[in-house]
């Protein structure tokens, strides 16, 4: 008698499968619609970087100098027809590209190449994430020490197979010693900003901005628009007032931190960029735009800038012992450097525009951000008067922040921080308005019948208290009194 049970086993199938494929188009939507375009164009111009950074590694040349990356430049071609974006950065190595390159995400089963540490991109979505969201018609070609060329159709978006790109050999002659990217069909979106003059432009400032310091290191960025001529880009230049001399032991500097954190060098300045407000002043300040502005915190990863001038809880305005921001600590700037070899121990959201709040390496360092900010918050509070306001900046001037962390800093005196270990600082004892002479003053009773007499003989219209015309009428009477007295 045969085994019911056993045949059942043997000849029905097994349990069906649920599918777990993403789904291309959804995918590649999700993607691209969380970054903004500009963005999105800075990635591809962090590849340009990353491939920079990558030769001078692989020649053994250290990225410590003064112009690392003279000679290294990209140009960026907008029109409504097509984008571009070249650079003679060395290409993509034929390993990265088989590997990662062109994957969603970097795998982690891979090991770093030593060549690609130091880099900014961390993620493995830039070069996709941008190109995806520019639109189609797509050609990569790299004209490394194996040159190759990628072409990704439109077929292949619309797919929803994820069939593995093409890595053909490139023998010609346009490129010789980097990378070009060319997007031919673009999004109609991206067709209406890459035509529009005015996006090309904002785009540009953007571009010195956050690209200052590379800039300033030697890379070139050029820029053109509907077939035009292409123009450098000019880096956004950041500095601080400083006092090369003290007065009674004060001067105007910044404060200035300073340490590793699990394996993250950091730096921090906070000091003043404009003389003290008052509270007019500041009422009228906080009216700016904000891109207005110069005020706040500016960080930096690796030499790119990924945050701004910001004045929020991300860098610890409205926590104390930081007060929310007002108009009237539009004087006070701040700069964080953070560098590490292993990119992805830096605080860096994947559209490297953000800080990631949940790191714990950015959690010390806004502790000390706090610290750095709070003597200048406290010196903006005390400076209250016209008199009082023009006094403490006497003999102080704007400083290059290159100049800063270069030379004054060298100089100065550190002492070490107990609140986070590994650090040490250096705190600048600030002009104190309590110390400060103040002139005597002198109080006048004026009937309103005899300002408006005063106000109308010196031509000058305006009301109580007749501070013009009062003065007008106190110089008159000096020069009178000086030449009756023959002085």
């Amino acid at each position: 008698m045969t085994d019911t049970h056993e045949s059942r086993s043997t000849t029905e199938p097994g349990p069906r499968k649920a599918s777990t494929q993403p789904t291309k188009s959804f995918f590649i939507k999700m993607l691209t619609r969380d970054i903004a375009l500009d963005d999105a164009v800075l990635d591809l111009l962090d590849n340009c970087l990353d491939g920079a950074a990558r030769t001078l590694r692989q020649k053994g040349e250290s990225k410590d100098t003064v112009k690392p990356y003279d000679g290294f430049k990209a140009l960026l071609h907008f029109s409504a027809h097509e984008f571009v974006i070249e650079d003679n950065c060395g290409g993509i190595p034929l390993n990265i590209a088989a590997e990662r390159a062109f994957r969603m995400g970097r795998p982690e089963s891979l090991d770093e190449d030593e060549a690609d540490r130091g880099t900014v991109g961390v993620y493995g979505i830039g070069m996709q994430r941008a190109l995806f969201k520019f639109g189609t018609g797509i050609e990569v070609i790299s004209a490394g020490d194996d040159p190759f060329k990628v072409e990704i159709s439109d077929g292949w978006l619309h797919s929803e197979d994820w069939d593995d790109f093409d890595l053909e050999p490139y023998d010609g002659e346009d490129v010789t010693d980097g990378t070009r990217i060319v997007v031919r069909e673009l999004d109609p979106l991206v067709r209406d900003a890459f035509s529009d003059r005015d996006w090309v432009e904002a785009f540009i400032r953007y571009v010195g901005q956050h690209y200052s310091i590379l800039i300033e290191k030697g890379f070139e960025v050029l820029i053109s628009f509907d077939g035009g001529e292409a123009s450098p880009v000019r880096p956004v230049k950041m500095s601080m007032y400083l006092s090369e001399t003290e007065v009674e032991g004060a001067r105007i500097a910044p404060s200035i931190y300073r340490g590793i954190v699990d394996g993250v060098d950091v730096e921090i300045y906070s000091g003043l960029i404009a003389p003290p407000k008052s509270v007019g002043e500041a009422d009228r300040d906080s009216e700016k735009a904000s891109s207005d502005v110069k005020a706040g915190w500016t960080v930096v990863c690796n030499d790119r800038i990924v945050v701004v001038h910001d004045r929020s809880h991300l860098t610890g305005w409205g926590t104390p012992p930081v007060p929310s921001y007002h108009g009237l600590y539009s004087v006070i700037a701040g700069y964080v450097f953070m560098k590490s070899e292993d990119v992805s121990k830096l605080p860096l959201t994947t559209t490297k525009r953000g800080i990631d709040l949940n790191s714990p390496i950015y959690s010390k360092v806004m502790m000390l951000m706090k610290d750095a900010i709070v003597p200048f918050i406290n010196f903006t509070n005390e400076w209250k008067t016209a008199e009082q306001r023009s006094a403490p900046l006497k003999g102080a001037v704007q400083t290059p922040l290159p100049e800063v962390r270069t030379g004054y800093a060298k100089r100065a005196n550190f002492n070490t921080v107990r609140k986070v270990s590994g650090f040490e600082r250096h705190l600048p004892k600030l002009p104190s308005a309590k110390s400060e002479k103040k002139t005597p003053r002198a109080f006048l009773s004026i009937d309103d019948d005899e300002g408006d007499l005063v106000s109308r003989h010196y031509g000058i219209d305006e009301g109580p208290p007749w501070a013009n015309s009062l003065g007008k009428a106190w110089s008159e009477a000096v020069i009178r009194a000086k030449k009756s007295s023959g002085t």
